[in-house]
């Protein structure tokens, strides 16, 4: 709608009110009109208040959008003028060190990404299928509404959770309450996904040979001598080699460390999310393998929020296993966002499992879904579809990468890598820094969805990412079939891309997955990264969540590379030379 159309019926609304407001008055008194009031109040009257009423609109408008736009940082010109300056009034001013721009780095690598949907059970085969628009939500075979009519839904169609649990007896044995079908629909969709994550990390272990914790003469060349001679009583003089448990923890603060994070639904019981986690536990036996070939602590389990229990910085557990009831997939990234930068930069080689998984396709969400008309129907169709998920990530860290280039004369406390892990990593997708947004106004709202949020949460991945964001993009989006989220997506992207292609640079996880609840804060991260492990997407593939009402996050991802743009050494504490004794 042009602005001349709006000023317009703007205008007839104002002067609709003070003509019926002055008639009125007119007929009350009982003077008689002169036209000079006749001019004033209704044709002078509308234009002033039509005119106030559309610079107030306008300079609200800009004040959101200056509001909106992200802080940038101190010239370096601004910082020179300040120190002269100082320098003019008589102080003495030191000399300034020269001010250099950090540049955005990308916080993990994709090491493996895993999932299981309606559109397939490996991440390649659902990329295809949803890039190709091959999958949309059917008619469910024993879901209904209210009215008795079936609903549509993404289920997993090839999942028959009797043949599962006749496979798994450990979780219906007798004397114990049976767990509900959601919790063991969506154990059984995690199944796949996990197994598979866990015979990636099985594939990043170091190299089959000596380790400096188990002797040998290059671990004896680095242990400090003695000044003593052979025989002498040093466990007297106090001045002997260092006895064995400083050296242990010594090599378990720079072994490399897991973290193991699980997003479980928050409908869920306390007992029956218990449950859902020992189970889990008992399926991840693969860990115990992983940390005694790079000499780690034992794995050991935790079920904390990440806000009490930082996500790195110095611990000495091998394995943080996060077990958190988030309320919105949304919230996943918030949290993580203020841990990101720390673990990122960690000197420690650390390693980030994230799990996800949850169904809608159940009989409760369904009616509970209808009872808030939040359920699609032919009568309601601006409603949601019910989906499920189940999905992971293996993330790295800087530090874990300049683990996978150490020279082969390297003495590690972990050991050294496999020849090919420098160039397995090289394959590997890069993940950006997240970007979380509010929106002011609900995007369910009847009407003209405003996607100014949305493009300013694009715009600042660009301003972060430059120049990296410069090639062309790909937006795996969440958004379903609802207009307000297609348009949302379509306007934001042709605001800062103008020469993108909607149709061809969106993939609508969606529309063809439905609402896959607290899976879907990694669904469309996986599939993102599989398309760049696959070379399809040339430039950057941007995972967007939009289907909430009102939170926004946007999480960056770029294609392989050699390396990163500056790459973290490895601290000296932890690599040291291998010598030839003397």
């Amino acid at each position: 709608m042009s602005r001349a159309v709006k000023a317009g019926m703007l205008w007839l609304v104002i002067a609709a009110t003070v003509w019926a407001l002055t008639l009125w008055q007119w007929r009350r008194t009982p003077e008689a009109v002169s036209g000079q009031d006749i001019v004033l109040h209704l044709l002078v009257l509308p234009l002033v208040l039509t005119a106030v009423a559309w610079l107030a609109w306008r300079g609200v408008k800009r004040l959101r959008a200056l509001a909106d736009r992200p802080l940038d940082a101190v010239p370096t010109s601004a910082v020179a003028h300040g120190l002269a300056a100082a320098g003019e009034r008589g102080a003495p001013a030191p000399a300034p060190a020269p001010f250099t721009e950090v540049p955005e780095q990308p916080v993990a690598t994709v090491l493996a990404e895993a999932l299981c949907l309606s559109a397939g059970h490996g991440a390649a085969e659902a990329w295809h299928a949803l890039k190709e628009a091959r999958v949309r939500p059917s008619l469910d075979p024993e879901l209904s509404d209210a009215d008795g009519l079936p609903v549509f839904s993404a289920r997993v169609a090839d999942l028959d959770l009797n043949d599962w649990l006749l496979a798994h007896g450990e979780l219906g044995h007798a004397g114990s309450t049976p767990l509900p079908d959601p919790v063991l629909r969506t154990l059984a969709l995690l199944e796949a996904p996990l197994h598979h994550l866990l015979d990636a990390l099985a594939a990043w272990r170091p190299e089959p040979g000596e380790r400096p914790w188990q002797g040998g003469a290059a671990a004896r060349a680095h242990e400090p001598m003695s000044s003593l001679p052979a025989g002498a009583p040093s466990h007297l003089s106090g001045v002997g080699r260092p006895d064995g448990l400083a050296t242990r923890q010594a090599r378990a603060e720079r072994a490399p460390a897991l973290q193991v994070r699980l997003c479980l639904p928050a409908a869920w019981t306390h007992d029956d999310r218990a449950r859902a986690v020992a189970w889990v536990r008992s399926q991840c036996g693969a860990l115990l393998d992983w940390t005694d070939a790079h000499g780690a602590p034992a794995p050991e389990w935790q079920t904390a929020w990440p806000s009490a229990q930082p996500m790195s910085q110095g611990s000495t557990e091998a394995v943080d296993a996060t077990e958190a009831a988030e309320a919105s997939p949304e919230r996943v990234w918030a949290e993580l966002a203020s841990h990101w930068l720390a673990w990122s930069a960690s000197p420690r080689p650390q390693l980030l499992l994230l799990l996800a998984a949850d169904t809608a396709v159940d009989e409760a969400c369904v009616a509970q879904w209808q009872a808030r008309g939040e359920l699609f129907t032919s009568h309601h169709q601006r409603g949601r579809v019910p989906g499920e998920a189940g999905v992971g990530l293996l993330l790295a860290n800087r530090a874990w990468e300049a683990w996978c280039h150490m020279p082969p004369d390297a003495l590690l406390a972990s050991g050294l890598p496999s020849p090919s892990a420098r160039d397995d990593i090289a394959a590997c997708p890069r993940m950006w820094r997240p970007q979380v947004l509010r929106r002011e106004r609900s995007a369910d709202v009847i009407g003209r969805v405003d996607a100014s949020g949305t493009q300013a949460l694009l715009q600042r991945v660009v301003q972060c990412m430059a120049p990296h964001a410069d090639g062309d993009w790909t937006l795996v989006s969440d958004g379903d079939h609802r207009a307000s989220r297609t348009a949302e997506v379509f306007e934001a992207l042709l605001a800062v891309r103008p020469q993108a292609d909607p149709m061809l640079s969106v993939v609508r996880v969606g529309d063809g997955c439905g609402d896959m609840g607290l899976a879907r804060s990694l669904v469309s991260v996986a599939l993102g990264s599989a398309g760049l492990r696959q070379g399809e997407p040339a430039g950057m593939a941007l995972a967007l969540l939009v289907q909430d009402a009102l939170e926004r996050v946007a999480v960056p991802l770029t294609p392989p590379s050699a390396s990163w743009p500056t790459a973290v050494p490895m601290a000296a504490s932890t690599v040291t030379r291998a010598t030839t004794p003397t």
